[in-house]
């Protein structure tokens, strides 16, 4: 009986262990999405803006609040967008980029056109998240949205540095907001305090150290690609260290 007991109990602890290790493998695969979506929706949007800032009607638009974005096969459209008077979204101006930063179309002026539903919330997203309170880790912010698997948004707070070598992880929050753009669910800081992370050309690659976390986040991921370097995790809670290389997370030995 005491052998059958022990047996049961092995196959439940392999089980245990096994389902642990594939969740634990479900979670980096959803970060590593996350951390690339970011950086190419980043990329798009800076440059689309270089892109709008060329027009002139543009750059003497005070109308414009901020932008939405939406898919176009692999490529992206970028409508930059304002409120009327009845507080609807509407756009002022659209571009098609592609995936990796160039325009696809000229700009095009909108004639203040009530944008779809789903786009409205996104901008409604993107407003809640920059009313939430957050560090003073920089003077600049940029916000990203992304779409989350059940219909609400992710929105990333981002604080840029004034210095290309260093970019800044404290600041930088996620805020899961309802599929509305309205409420906001859940702030959760994806760096602690006002963490910084300083390059170096002469460096093959960097480290940064986690205190809080289990494993990396998506902010690692989208910095480690933003650089084009090998980049170690360490999170101290549990002792392991990560390498985040081509996008992609996977744990190695943590030294002695």
């Amino acid at each position: 009986m005491r052998l059958f007991n022990y047996l049961i109990f092995s196959v439940f602890a392999v089980s245990a262990a096994a389902a642990a290790q594939a969740q634990d493998a479900s979670t980096l695969r959803q970060i590593e999405q996350r951390g690339k979506a970011l950086l190419e929706l980043d990329r798009v949007a800076q440059a689309a803006l270089v892109e709008a800032e060329k027009t002139r009607s543009f750059r003497r638009d005070d109308d414009v609040l901020g932008w939405v974005w939406e898919p176009r096969g692999s490529a992206y459209t970028l409508t930059f967008v304002g409120q009327n008077s009845d507080n609807e979204v509407v756009g002022r101006f659209r571009i098609a980029m592609s995936s990796s930063g160039q325009p696809l179309d000229e700009l095009e002026r909108l004639e203040r056109m009530p944008v779809p539903p789903r786009l409205a919330a996104q901008f409604h997203a993107r407003q809640r998240a920059e009313r939430v309170d957050h560090p003073e880790c920089s003077t600049t912010y940029d916000t990203l949205v992304l779409p989350g698997d059940d219909g609400r948004w992710h929105a990333y707070l981002m604080p840029r540095s004034a210095f290309p070598d260093v970019h800044l992880l404290g600041g930088t929050l996620r805020i899961d907001i309802s599929a509305d753009g309205n409420a906001v669910q859940q702030v959760l800081p994806l760096a602690a305090d006002c963490a910084l992370l300083q390059d170096s050309a002469d460096a093959p690659a960097l480290q940064v150290t986690d205190a809080g976390a289990a494993h990396p986040n998506e902010l690692h991921v989208y910095v480690a690609q933003m650089l084009g370097k090998p980049l170690y995790v360490t999170t101290t809670a549990n002792d392991r260290t990560w390498l985040i290389q081509n996008g992609q997370v996977s744990e190695v030995a943590t030294p002695e």
